[in-house]
């Protein structure tokens, strides 16, 4: 044994000089991997890696993940309305048992059937101190590869593309949820966050790119049910509608046309007017809501029935008719307005999530909607309608459209305005300036807006659009505001408020109540207001 040790050092001996040099190459690739996996960890931006478990590669930037191996699939459709239904998601297309990634750290909230998905997987995330879901499905059961209460990192491979449930080819629908998905919340558009994974962007969005903040749609979007939707979301916030009305107006449009204008053959003189299709028929109904002829929109004729802002102003005049409207469910006021069979009435409350993210969707970019698409074939250009009458419910609107103003003395837009001076905007505006009322509330001098239009005998007889005159007597007031509807107006209060709603007791006593027709007319109040014409000027002198 001796002997052999001392041979083995006599032959390092004599080639010592190679023993060193291959040493020299084992220290220098040491030190070349400590140095790379140095770099991999400080690096910031996005990598691509292979999957642990094989079978492609991983984008991840920072705390996200890219769902699927990106050299493999496409995005096939996304978030948005599709055929007249809302698509939740995002479908990323590509072949079956293409590896699907987790897309954040998180936990696994449910995995396995679910209805319409084959299979699926709900990860609950936590960003911001703000609880997310993503939704990964389409899978068979055996491409499904974590359980209910896994933890899971972003990149893990969690299953595998395929082709289950309602699916027409393989691909991945990848979903993002405000709140999280069990139960429902709110879907957003997957597409901002998706983009943080693959373009290199922070990991923590700070506030003024946080990524679930909805986009808005295409201005040049093909989809009529995209404008539809954007219209009734438009005609709502005129209207000063909650949130859960507009929803629900949503709602009855899914189900009763997918968010079309629709003629019928059954009401054939539709079809000459412009519209999103032509149904076979059902009874006489027509447009987005489906109102019958014979009923909602009997005391009209074609062309006002084929509008779209003047059906979902009548929707929006029934649904005020319900009791409690204001705080109502909005799937039982959708029926409420409808009437449907008894066992048909939860199909509205069914389209509620898909209203809910249409709201969320397009609400920033709604304003203005109700005045697209809505010309005849000749080119004019059609507006609202009902017992208010046109003018009225164009300066109810008016009015509504610049809450918030600030209260200026003498002001009558665009920057601020005074409370007689918001009254002449409004009818200014709704009448394309043929309209001009006085800017002062009235006294025995100058009988302003005391004098103009009719009388209104009580307040069950107003109507939107009436003008509501406060403090002091017949014959001088002191302050105005614009009925819309519902024991509501709008006005302009006094110094250092603004532009806002409330109830008629808001104003203060009430004097007087006056309904301006689609002219001036000649003041019907006692001498000695009778000498002087509803259209003369008079000097902003607005009592607040």
């Amino acid at each position: 044994m001796f002997s052999a040790t001392v041979s083995i050092l006599m032959m390092l001996w004599r080639h010592k000089e190679k023993v060193a040099a291959v040493a020299m190459i084992f220290l220098m690739a040491i030190a070349m991997k400590i140095d790379l996996d140095n770099q991999a960890q400080n690096n910031c931006g996005a990598t691509t890696t292979p999957s642990a478990e094989g079978g492609g590669g991983v984008v991840v930037d920072g705390d996200y993940a890219y769902p699927a191996d990106k050299s493999a699939t496409s995005v096939s459709s996304p978030y948005g309305m599709r055929g007249g239904e809302f698509h939740r998601g995002i479908d990323i297309a590509g072949p079956e048992g293409t590896p699907i990634y987790a897309f954040a750290e998180g936990t696994v909230a449910d995995a396995g059937p679910a209805s319409g998905f084959g299979y699926w997987i709900v990860v609950d995330h936590t960003f911001g101190g703000k609880r997310y879901s993503t939704v990964y499905g389409h899978m068979w059961a055996n491409g499904v590869l974590v359980r209910t209460g896994d933890r899971v990192t972003a990149g893990q491979r969690i299953a595998l593309i395929g082709n289950n449930g309602q699916s027409s080819g393989a691909h991945l629908h990848f979903e993002v949820w405000n709140g999280g998905r069990i139960p429902e919340t709110t879907a957003v558009d997957p597409a901002p966050w998706l983009a943080q994974a693959e373009e290199g962007r922070p990991a923590r969005p700070g506030p003024a790119a946080e990524p679930d903040a909805p986009r808005p749609p295409p201005e040049d979007s093909t989809d009529p049910s995209v404008l539809r939707a954007r219209q009734i979301i438009d005609v709502g916030h005129r209207r000063g509608m909650p949130e859960q009305v507009i929803h629900s107006g949503l709602a009855t449009g899914l189900v009763e046309s997918n968010l079309r204008n629709l003629a019928s053959e059954a009401v054939p003189e539709s079809k000459q007017y412009p519209n999103d299709g032509i149904a076979p028929g059902d009874h006489d109904s027509v447009g987005i809501f489906q109102q019958r002829r014979s009923t909602q929109s009997a005391g009209v004729d074609t062309k006002t029935a084929m509008d779209p802002v003047w059906q979902i102003n009548t929707y929006y005049d029934y649904v005020e008719k319900q009791p409690g409207w204001r705080t109502a469910d909005p799937g039982e006021l959708a029926a409420d307005v409808q009437g449907p069979r008894e066992d048909l009435r939860g199909k509205y409350a069914e389209r509620m999530p898909e209203a809910t993210a249409l709201y969320a969707t397009y609400g920033a970019s709604a304003d203005g909607a109700a005045g697209e698409g809505c010309t005849t074939p000749d080119g004019e250009m059609t507006g609202p309608s009902g017992p208010a009458g046109d003018l009225a419910r164009k300066a109810v609107s008016a009015a509504m459209s610049v809450r918030g103003k600030p209260y200026i003395w003498g002001g009558e837009g665009p920057d601020g305005y005074d409370c007689s001076g918001l009254i002449r905007y409004a009818y200014l505006t709704a009448s394309g300036g043929a309209i001009s009322l006085p800017h002062y509330t009235g006294d025995s001098g100058n009988p302003g807006l005391l004098a103009v239009g009719a009388e209104v005998p009580s307040q069950s007889d107003l109507q939107p659009g009436d003008i509501i005159l406060y403090n002091g007597s017949r014959t001088q007031a002191a302050h105005v505001g614009l009925y819309i509807g519902d024991g509501q107006i709008v006005h302009a209060p006094q110094e250092g408020d603004v532009v806002k709603v409330g109830p008629i007791s808001q104003g203060g006593t009430v004097v007087m109540m006056r309904r301006i027709d689609t002219a001036p007319s000649q003041p019907d109040m006692p001498s000695p207001l009778d000498s002087t014409p509803t259209s003369s000027p008079a000097t902003p002198q607005d009592r607040p």
